[in-house]
């Protein structure tokens, strides 16, 4: 009996000292209060994407055009499964980028083409139907990625959320230990506003739409 009672109040004091590290080390702050700070954060960020555009050129050719290179981008042709057939870092240029790609060699099957860049995925799914791209065309879909900012001791989280899906936020130490985490609803300008306590690296871990994205931040008070 005595035991028992001396490890239940080791959890208990364990638990207490987990619940005043989190609070000690940040607190968050209302998404509203601080709207105008993150809504032109996501402006200037979103603003600055890459507009990709593909087209179907001959029976199984495809052209994809990028008309302003702001960043630098990765490229990727790959199956439903994941399976890479392609891979290309397309480095920043104000002249643009363009390449024809043969998909003969592909056998009849579901693809995608998906240009990563810092703040949002485009993909554009690819069918091909009897060694041929299907004529159905190409549709372009574009995925937002949260938007980080430091600032301080204060971190900003935005993202815009066309689809609406819930956005996870976990953040964790230096000793990978979770101090925090919340979802935020399916909104279109989903996003908050950290203050942390306590200086040192951080990892806020995100996802949405079954995409994670994780970035690391040093906090200096």
């Amino acid at each position: 009996m005595l035991s028992q009672f001396r490890n239940r109040r080791y959890l208990c004091g364990l638990l207490i000292n987990i619940f005043l590290t989190k609070k000690m080390i940040m607190k968050t702050i209302n998404f509203k209060k601080v709207f105008t700070a993150t809504a032109l954060l996501l402006t200037v960020g979103y603003a600055s994407a890459f507009t990709p555009e593909i087209r179907v050129s001959g029976d199984n050719k495809i052209e994809l055009k990028i008309g302003n290179v702001s960043e630098t981008t990765q490229l990727v042709i790959k199956d439903l499964n994941g399976f890479t057939f392609y891979t290309e870092t397309i480095s920043k240029s104000i002249d643009g980028y363009s390449k024809v790609f043969d998909l003969t060699v592909l056998p009849d099957g579901k693809y995608e083409v998906e240009i990563d860049g810092s703040v949002k995925i485009v993909s554009f799914p690819i069918n091909i139907v009897d060694d041929k791209i299907a004529a159905t065309g190409i549709n372009k879909l574009e995925t937002y990625k949260p938007i980080i900012y430091e600032k301080g001791s204060k971190v900003y989280v935005s993202k815009f959320n066309l689809d609406n899906k819930p956005l996870s936020i976990t953040i964790l130490n230096s000793d990978n230990a979770v101090v925090y985490e919340e979802t935020l609803k399916g909104k279109a300008d989903s996003g908050r506003v950290y203050k942390f306590l306590k200086s040192g690296d951080y990892q806020i871990s995100m996802i949405s739409n079954d995409k994670t994205y994780n970035k690391t931040v040093s906090i200096q008070k």
